[in-house]
């Protein structure tokens, strides 16, 4: 595998853990044997029998799942290869052109077979014979979601599956996201962007070890949801502090180190040193070597002495322009301050997911579907109590917002 073929592995898994960060999941590692979809499913199942066992117990025993996940794994692939069998004239536009039908079918049900032609079957297929439905998250960033609903629902909470399109594809399960190293899960809460947007990055830039960054100023760590670079950021992070003052601020030793004669600084005093008693070099008590930002004199740094130690660099005095106050604004505030509050905020994952179960749920009964009457359905969603009582992240829209998502909706190609 090539350095550009490894870049982009990197690109797809990077695009994975964010669009998975918006349903507070994380990847659940799956083997790679050719069963990563269907073992992905058993696994999800497993965990939906025990969480809402009084909804789906008695489907799953009447389809012999619910034994163990290997079990499961076998169990799905024989399901599947029935239910497609028995109603392939539905399926078949599912079907990329050229894949000869029923015999394509029928190799599922040999262990290990799987083609990606007919990927987007399996999920089609499992979500009707289970009656759960399945949410496929992708690593596309335009794509995040793709949503397969059955015609009859045992529960609506789905089953959340992770795509990895890097080489031949792979299915794997997810779980919520646990917090990390034992933070406060207050953590979750705060994101944020630190070094995102630098340009010229390099490997020795460290974040989130300052006041700058919104999660270490309240003593959290970074999590999944932040979008920053490079970070250092963990609960115990006073280390990389010191480590990340002395790389900006740099050290000064020796500079005080005068003679006894002329005043001047004593040449043969090395500076940035270790001595019998612990070094009070920032630099080397970090582990890192001096450099062009340090003013110490002579340096004597064993990592790396600062070039031409024996003078100390004029500071250059920072320009500073004057900021605009428009800058300094967020969006919704600036638009608070002249008099035009902006009621709802962007779309949330959960909210366009939601919304396209409400278009499914009015194409399957037959109703009409306009902006007005989708608005209708999906406020009623949003503004239910059991949307409330669960936390759920869902807002009411405006009868524009819901025309407009439509609209951006139809033109993407799922």
């Amino acid at each position: 595998m090539n350095s550009l073929e490894l870049d982009l592995t990197a690109q797809h898994m990077d695009n994975l853990i964010r669009n998975l960060s918006g349903f507070n999941l994380e990847v659940d590692k799956i083997e790679r044997d050719g069963n990563c979809f269907f073992r992905a499913v058993a696994s999800q199942l497993n965990r939906h029998l025990r969480e809402y066992k009084e909804h789906i117990e008695g489907h799953c025993t009447f389809l012999g799942l619910g034994i163990s996940e290997a079990f499961d794994t076998r169990r799905l692939r024989e399901l599947f290869v029935k239910e497609v069998s028995d109603n392939i004239e539905e399926y078949r536009d599912w079907m990329t052109t050229g894949v000869n039908g029923l015999e394509e079918v029928y190799k599922f049900s040999q262990d290990g077979f799987f083609a990606n032609e007919v990927g987007d079957l399996c999920a089609r297929a499992t979500a009707k014979v289970l009656k759960i439905p399945i949410v496929i998250i992708t690593a596309l960033p335009s794509t995040p979601t793709v949503p397969f609903l059955p015609h009859e629902f045992l529960t609506t909470i789905p089953i959340y599956i992770a795509y990895d399109h890097s080489g031949p594809g792979h299915y794997d399960a997810t779980k919520e996201v646990s917090s990390e190293n034992g933070c406060d899960e207050q953590a979750k809460e705060t994101r944020c962007t630190c070094g995102k947007n630098k340009k010229n990055k390099s490997v020795s830039d460290i974040f989130c070890v300052s006041g700058k960054c919104p999660c270490h100023k309240v003593n959290h760590s970074c999590t999944h949801s932040c979008r920053c670079y490079n970070c250092k950021n963990t609960c115990n992070s006073n280390e990389v502090v010191k480590v990340t003052k002395s790389l900006k601020r740099g050290c000064r030793c020796g500079v005080g180190q005068k003679s006894k004669g002329d005043g001047e600084p004593n040449a043969s005093h090395k500076s940035c040193q270790d001595s019998l008693r612990k070094s009070k070099c920032p630099c080397v008590a970090g582990g890192i070597g001096c450099t062009e930002v340090c003013r110490c004199f002579n340096c004597g740094n064993i990592v790396q002495a600062r070039a031409d130690p024996g003078k100390s660099p004029k500071r250059k005095k920072r320009n500073r322009a004057t900021v605009s106050p428009y800058k300094r604004k967020k969006g919704s505030k600036f638009m608070i301050s002249q008099n035009a509050e902006v009621d709802c905020g962007p779309w949330r994952n959960i909210e366009t997911l939601c919304l396209m179960v409400c278009r499914d749920v009015m194409l399957s009964q037959g109703l009409s579907i306009n902006s007005k009457n989708l608005r209708d359905l999906y406020d009623f969603v949003a503004k239910s109590p059991a949307v409330m009582e669960m936390s759920l992240n869902i807002a009411a829209k405006s009868t524009a917002q819901i025309a407009a998502k439509i609209a951006h909706l139809r033109g993407i190609d799922l």
